[in-house]
């Protein structure tokens, strides 16, 4: 059973997807942003990380770019989430840091394929 980090700062959106995902058989840890996402990692890495790109504390780019440096298997296992991807002037994409995104309303079947080809 694969286990994943879903990383949001909108808490009725951590609960709803913590509870779709767990009923398809996922173990599924929560964060509200990068620093709480940070711990949770260095605590118990998941197999695979689902990030709002946009976060109260940072964004999804940050965090994925900390993983790079201290979890590089883990940055391979990455998908960003968000409503909409407006232009980042860092010139930082998901698609340029080679990473999926899935938009919201959130594709719960498509994160459960995802999340099982990570299990292992």
């Amino acid at each position: 059973m694969p286990t994943v980090l879903y990383v949001d700062d909108d808490p009725a959106v951590r609960m709803v997807v913590r509870r779709q995902l767990e009923y398809n058989g996922l173990r599924v840890y929560t964060a509200e942003g990068v620093r709480e996402a940070k711990e949770r990692i260095e605590q118990m890495p998941p197999d695979g990380l689902f990030i709002d790109i946009w976060l109260g504390d940072g964004t999804a780019f940050e965090l994925h770019a900390w993983l790079q440096e201290h979890h590089p298997v883990l940055s391979k296992r990455v998908v960003f989430v968000s409503g909409d991807v407006p232009g980042d002037t860092s010139g930082k994409t998901p698609t340029a840091l080679g990473c999926p995104v899935l938009g919201k309303p959130l594709d719960v079947p498509a994160m459960v394929r995802l999340a099982r080809d990570w299990d292992g």
